[in-house]
């Protein structure tokens, strides 16, 4: 049975229609390497765009941005941060590091000194 529906087949293998689908096959296949290019191309376009893009923030979240606020960044002798007040000993020499470079300082121990607002001049009465 399967034998003789193999050779009903046969007949409808003729050569012009096989090399008519494998020609319309081989356009199709053509057709792809300049769409892979293009889409290749927009890929990567995009890829760099996120990239550049992820670098801004990661600029942004950089130390050096901080500083640049009026933080500063305090390292012992050994270079490593000096992280709360506690770990900065009295006695102890320090590097400030600042946006536009770095300064040596030791450590007082004493409370650091607020100078005094100026008091506020009363506008008086707006009405």
């Amino acid at each position: 049975l399967w034998v003789e529906r193999q050779r009903a087949r046969i007949p409808s293998l003729r050569p012009g229609p096989l090399r008519s689908g494998l020609l319309h096959r081989r356009a199709a296949l053509d057709a792809l390497p300049p769409r892979l290019h293009r889409a290749l191309g927009r890929g990567l376009g995009q890829a760099a765009e996120r990239l550049t893009a992820l670098a801004r923030l990661l600029e942004g979240f950089g130390f050096e941005q901080v500083l640049g606020r009026g933080f500063v960044l305090v390292r012992d002798g050994g270079g490593a941060p000096v992280v709360s007040a506690a770990a900065a000993r009295p006695g102890m020499a320090v590097e400030l590091t600042f946006h536009d470079g770095a300064r040596g300082a030791t450590i007082d121990g004493k409370r650091a000194v607020k100078k005094p607002t100026a008091p506020a001049r009363d506008q008086g009465d707006l009405f």
